[in-house]
């Protein structure tokens, strides 16, 4: 059973911070004749037996429940970083896993506060993050590309840290910078990766409402937070009567490519009409 624990573990570990695809193999699936490892990896696809995963969850649950009788206040960032590896153990076998989605916010907000909070270090906590719940929700497992727990969390990591990720400059010449960043081209960025992983996530689930409603929930946000950063920076009314015009039609159109074609996709009104075959067909425009 621990055996099982440290290779799950171990496998995501090296490849944290880098999307993988993961699949949950059958049981009788013919280990490695040498290791006998219940995980299988090749390249950025990760593969776990069935059984080996059920051994690994008792295991999990004990750490994640001994972690948390601690207050949360009171425990320091190396003590929440134990609490990564049982919480994802706990999430691959069931995504409405309510106590890990909490216990690894819980750690994002233990590196945000006290003595030791580094930005640049938080930065890669909550990008590692991200890429791994885009890698639970798009990869071919029952029902994380549907789970509403899983895109809860990754909704509160987008709330909670947004400024950190996407519209504040750190290092030497952060001043200079925020005077000539352009907060639009950041939350495109962000906005364009984002529909794809709902895209993705909708060609393995049908009709997927969980996955779409995220994107709408999205859509709005970036757009009222890019509202906000231009009134903080610019002041001018025609940079705001523009950002007006997109939150109520379609100005903002995000694209996306599949198969060297371009896929149209209206962010604002009309959404609920988008069917994910478009992303696997293609639409010419």
């Amino acid at each position: 059973m621990r055996e099982a624990y440290a290779l799950i573990a171990e496998a995501f570990e090296q490849g944290r911070g880098q999307l993988v695809e993961i699949d949950i193999l059958p049981t009788d699936f013919p280990l490695d004749s040498h290791s006998a490892s219940p995980v299988l990896q090749e390249g950025r696809s990760i593969g776990i037996r069935k059984d080996g995963l059920i051994r690994a969850v008792p295991e999990a649950r004990q750490h994640l429940l001994s972690r948390n009788q601690h207050a949360p206040g009171r425990c320091s960032s190396c003590a929440q970083l134990n609490l990564l590896k049982p919480s994802l153990i706990l999430l691959l076998f069931d995504p409405e896993h309510l106590t890990a989605a909490n216990a690894r916010k819980r750690h994002l907000l233990a590196r945000s506060s006290g003595l030791d909070y580094e930005p640049d270090a938080l930065r890669e906590d909550v990008s590692a993050e991200l890429t791994l719940l885009e890698s639970l929700c798009t990869s071919p497992l029952h029902r994380h590309s549907k789970s509403i727990t899983l895109f809860s969390h990754r909704r509160w990591v987008v709330r909670t840290f947004h400024r950190l990720m996407y519209e504040e400059p750190v290092g030497e010449g952060a001043a200079d910078a925020a005077c000539n960043t352009n907060p639009s081209r950041t939350w495109q960025t962000f906005c364009q990766r984002e529909l794809d992983m709902v895209l993705r996530a909708g060609a393995r689930h049908p009709k997927n409402y969980v996955a779409f409603s995220y994107l709408r929930w999205l859509l709005r946000f970036v757009l009222t937070s890019m509202k906000l950063t231009l009134v903080a920076t610019s002041g001018k009314g025609r940079t705001i009567d523009s950002l007006d015009r997109a939150l109520h039609g379609n100005a903002l159109v995000l694209e996306t490519r599949e198969s060297g074609r371009r896929c149209r996709s209206v962010t604002t009104a009309g959404l609920e009409t988008e069917n994910t075959s478009l992303y696997r067909k293609g639409l010419s425009r």
